[in-house]
């Protein structure tokens, strides 16, 4: 118990201002998808409408990142068939979700695994049908819109 209380440290939160500007876009973005008809994927950051941050926004229960993860790593054809048809076409007006970059981990890295599958059931799909429009780096928040030529895409 002792190491890992030697590489701890304190909670690093991005600066305010740039938890306000994400918050803002978000809203904005979302309101504009909701207006125009469009349903929005919070793939994550889902806690901004349970707690009201985010508002008027119906969840969509479907894809939530830890269920899609789960089907991920059981390699669950039959779900992601859905997931790959709603991204082709284009279900989602505003899609809110962490970075999504095409990068496989080495062999050494933590979680390598994981983000390999990741990036293969999930980002590269992903990224196929929908494009970022916004990328706040500093909180690690990209929301995406639909591309308007999708990409040469294959699925695993």
């Amino acid at each position: 118990a002792f190491y890992p209380v030697m590489d701890a440290e304190p909670l690093k939160l991005p600066p305010n201002e740039n938890v306000e500007l994400t918050l803002e876009y978000i809203q904005k973005e979302s309101n504009l998808a909701v207006s125009q008809g469009q349903e929005i994927l919070f793939l994550d950051q889902r806690q901004l409408l349970t707690f009201g941050v985010v508002e008027d926004v119906p969840l969509v229960a479907d894809y939530e990142k830890k269920l899609v993860m789960d089907k991920a790593m059981s390699r669950d054809e039959d779900y992601f068939n859905d997931f790959y048809h709603d991204l082709a076409n284009h279900r989602f007006g505003l899609i809110v979700s962490e970075p999504q970059v095409v990068l496989f981990a080495s062999d050494d890295d933590a979680w390598a695994e994981e983000n390999d599958i990741w990036v293969e059931w999930v980002t590269k799909p992903l990224l196929c049908y929908y494009e970022p429009k916004h990328d706040f780096k500093k909180t690690s928040v990209w929301l995406f819109v639909p591309r308007a030529e999708p990409l040469d895409c294959k699925y695993p």
